[in-house]
């Protein structure tokens, strides 16, 4: 280090950080290499580039980062200037560009970011604001190209983001820009899900599935039991059945039609799932030749905590669908199913039913009805006494001018998902791509 550099900094800090060193002689001054692990240094860290420009700087009391801390870049530029105490950062916190333009700026205490981080661009604008309490994300958080415009706006409450709008889910994993992707399930520890995917301009979709192992979801692959055109997975809240629907013949009972949607069953065994059945024949309907869609169709089952079954398929309307519910009897059998009574069941098309886990609310999808957005929405109604209240549009919060569908819940019912076309995705011959949404449930309007 040259000595006019060392002298100075000696002199304007001698009387600031070290009083008593300023009454009994010079700061003792050591650089890096000469450090001894055994001895507690106090004093001076200070090394050099070899042109001898400063490098590093830094107060250390007892063998601790205690004070000022200050490196350098080759050209000269600040790098890095801190406040410590004891080992710990404490105070503000600044990172340079090699242009010495400010990159980052923080406070910590004891270590832990504390109150607002600002980052920049190497011109100078914001890039990020954050706020942090007690080292983690508390509050919003706000990115900026560098023109300054907002990009993104995000929420965060103890280190957890708070989804209070519709996001991808998973994108580039789960959510991918050529496929479309819908209904999603997870076993109930939230440690495996499934969803159903086809790529976009074909017809061949299978159920997928994906394990989170350390925190981090694994990718997707077919799961082994769909070996058909399959659909809309579900798995009972206890763990113990996985619905699906299929293209797959029933066995004993021919179709004429070229396709048959119908809903089957998996049970929980020591061994993974059992091998699929059909769902009995009070349900599954058949299609034939002379059959027209939604007809004898049958798709999305679901359950509530009480093991009744929600599916939808063509009802008593002229046209449309209808939401059917076969009730789960004290024996574990289902009861034949019935219609959802009006106002659920509308004129239009109605479908996707999913009770909360919570049993409180049903939402579903529905198209055609006065308040729609566009395409289909999403509707939720109240369980009352008398059975479920007229419902309600989710609103501008979940719903676009385009179509929204298969509702799920996480199992704890913390989030809401559901599919939706309103990305930009598209296929080649020009279809629109459905993707897989989500947002915490408290940020569902609902009264």
């Amino acid at each position: 280090m040259s000595r006019r550099f060392l002298f100075y900094l000696l002199f304007s800090l001698s009387f600031s950080a070290f009083p008593l060193f300023a009454q009994l002689g010079p700061v003792p001054t050591l650089r890096s290499e000469e450090l001894n692990d055994s001895v507690a240094f106090t004093g001076i860290v200070a090394d050099d580039f070899g042109d001898g420009s400063p490098a590093v700087w830094k107060e250390v009391t007892n063998g601790q980062a205690s004070g000022r801390w200050r490196e350098w870049y080759p050209n000269g530029h600040l790098r890095y200037r801190a406040q410590w105490s004891a080992g710990l950062g404490n105070g503000k916190w600044e990172y340079f560009y090699p242009n010495g333009q400010l990159r980052v700026e923080l406070v910590y205490e004891n270590d832990l970011p504390t109150g607002l981080s600002r980052t920049y661009h190497p011109n100078g604008a914001l890039a990020e604001e954050a706020a942090y309490l007690r080292g983690k994300l508390h509050g919003q958080l706000s990115r900026y190209d560098q023109n300054g415009t907002p990009t993104a706006t995000e929420y965060y409450q103890n280190g957890e983001r708070v989804i209070n709008e519709p996001i991808l889910f998973l994108p580039g994993l789960i959510t991918t820009p050529e496929n479309n992707e819908w209904k999603i399930t997870f076993t109930p520890d939230g440690n495996t899900l499934y969803f159903c995917r086809r790529a976009a301009g074909t017809v061949a979709q299978k159920i997928y599935t994906s394990t989170k192992t350390n925190g981090t979801w694994g990718v997707p692959s077919i799961a082994p039991f769909s070996t058909a055109t399959d659909e809309a997975p579900f798995i009972s809240a206890d763990g113990e059945r996985f619905y699906f629907a299929s293209f797959r013949p029933i066995p004993g009972r021919p179709t004429t039609a070229k396709i048959d949607m119908n809903l089957w069953v998996m049970q929980k065994t020591p061994g993974g799932w059992s091998a699929p059945t059909p769902l009995p024949p009070s349900i599954n309907k058949i299609m034939a030749a002379t059959t027209s869609w939604p007809e004898n169709y049958e798709t999305c089952p679901t359950e509530d905590s009480a093991g009744n079954l929600y599916y939808w398929s063509k009802g008593s309307n002229e046209r449309g669908t209808n939401i059917f519910v076969a009730p789960r009897l004290p024996d574990g059998t289902l009861a034949p199913p019935t219609e959802l009574p009006a106002p659920i069941n509308s004129p239009g098309y109605d479908l996707g039913a999913v009770v909360s886990p919570d049993g409180k609310y049903l939402i579903f999808a529905s198209s055609d009805r006065p308040d729609t957005f566009g395409g289909e929405d999403l509707y939720y109604a109240r369980r009352t006494p008398g059975g479920w209240s007229a419902p309600k549009s989710l609103g501008p919060v979940i719903n676009s001018g385009h179509y929204e569908s298969s509702p799920a819940f996480s199992p704890d019912g913390k989030y809401l998902y559901f599919s939706s076309d309103r990305g930009e995705g598209r296929s080649a011959d020009g279809e629109r791509i459905w993707n897989i949404y989500y947002l915490e449930t408290a940020s569902i309007p609902v009264d």
